[in-house]
């Protein structure tokens, strides 16, 4: 009689393993949702650095990103290279914002609001879902309290005409400061601010 060696003994897989295989193919259905990822960047001036940005998003695998200080004037969509577009809207040598997009996102841009020279929006359908991503770049300490006003009373009149069953991205340059003592937010300063607080 034929005694059973090692090699007779061995199967495909333990039967134990079965159901994890089964699972693991549930979990990687369930994980293999698209991710975006989302930037922004006060660039200080888009004109000659069209080309630089491109390849920085490019490197760093941004699909969409938030840019303030465009200064391009116009309202219009300019490609820049890598597949990548910016939509903007500016009025000349300062402020402007805009949005530059990757080109597998491209397509999905529903709707573009271009509201001043320092607040916009794209809509865009991510997996099935409606995104609004904000561009904002809000006066800097220099400018004057009435600019400062209407830029905030502006965006939170954006912020509520947008439709409660779709998310919302706000990026941009808030200029705010936290200053660099902490006072009153203690578990969330970390101590790296500078100056007073705005």
């Amino acid at each position: 009689m034929r005694t059973k060696s090692k090699r007779d003994k061995v199967r495909a897989f333990p039967i134990s393993d079965e159901p994890r295989k089964m699972k693991n193919s549930r979990t990687s259905k369930a994980n293999s949702k698209m991710k975006v990822r989302i930037g922004t960047w006060n660039i200080g001036s888009l004109t000659g650095r069209s080309k630089e940005l491109a390849e920085v998003l490019k490197r760093r695998n941004i699909d969409i990103c938030c840019i303030q200080e465009v200064k391009w004037k116009g309202a219009n969509a300019r490609q820049i290279g890598e597949g990548y577009t910016v939509v903007y809207n500016g009025y000349g040598t300062k402020n402007g914002v805009g949005i530059a997009v990757n080109e597998k996102m491209c397509n999905n841009i529903i709707q573009i609001k271009r509201i001043n020279d320092r607040l916009m929006y794209v809509k865009i359908i991510i997996e099935e879902n409606i995104f609004n991503i904000i561009s904002a770049y809000a006066p800097q300490t220099g400018c004057d309290s009435q600019t400062k006003l209407i830029f905030f009373e502006c965006l939170e009149e954006t912020l509520q005409s947008l439709p409660l069953n779709e998310s919302t991205i706000l990026c941009g340059d808030l200029n705010g400061h936290i200053g660099k003592i902490n006072v009153t937010n203690n578990p969330s300063h970390g101590g790296f601010g500078y100056g007073q607080i705005n």
